[in-house]
C-alpha cells in the first residue's frame, strides 16, 4: 500500500468518528496535544501523524488505532450482505458446508466472475 493510500485511508477514518462524534478538528487537536493545522492536514489527507499520536487519537475517541489505519468497509460489506436476500441465502447454505465445499464454491464463483468480465 502506498503512502497516498495510507493517508487518504487514515483520513477517511478520521473524518467519520469526527462526524459520528460530532467534535471539531480544534478539540481534537487539543485534546491530544497537536496544533489544528496538524490536525487538518490529517483530515485532508496530506500528512500521517506519527504512530505515538495515532495512539493518543484512538485513546481520546475510543477506538483501536486499527480503527483509523486499516480500511473499514467490512463492516459496511456485511451490512450490505445481510440486506440482500440472495446474499443471506447465500451465507444460510455455507453454514452447513465442509471447507472444501466452501473453497470449491469460491473456485465456481471466481470463475463465473471471469467469464463475465470477458464478455
Amino acid at each position: 500500500m502506498t503512502l497516498k493510500e495510507q493517508t487518504e485511508i487514515f483520513a477517511k477514518n478520521i473524518n467519520k468518528y469526527l462526524q459520528e462524534r460530532k467534535l471539531t478538528q480544534k478539540e481534537v487537536a487539543d485534546a491530544i496535544g497537536v496544533t489544528p493545522q496538524s490536525f487538518n492536514y490529517w483530515c485532508m489527507g496530506k500528512n500521517l501523524p506519527r504512530m505515538d499520536k495515532v495512539q493518543l487519537l484512538a485513546e481520546f475517541l475510543g477506538v483501536k488505532y486499527t480503527d483509523l489505519i486499516c480500511e473499514n468497509d467490512m463492516e459496511e460489506a456485511l451490512e450490505d450482505a445481510f440486506n440482500n436476500p440472495d446474499m443471506r441465502t447465500l451465507f444460510s447454505l455455507a453454514k452447513n458446508c465442509t471447507p472444501d465445499q466452501i473453497q470449491a464454491t469460491i473456485t465456481l464463483l471466481e470463475q463465473f466472475k471471469k467469464m463475465n468480465n470477458e464478455e
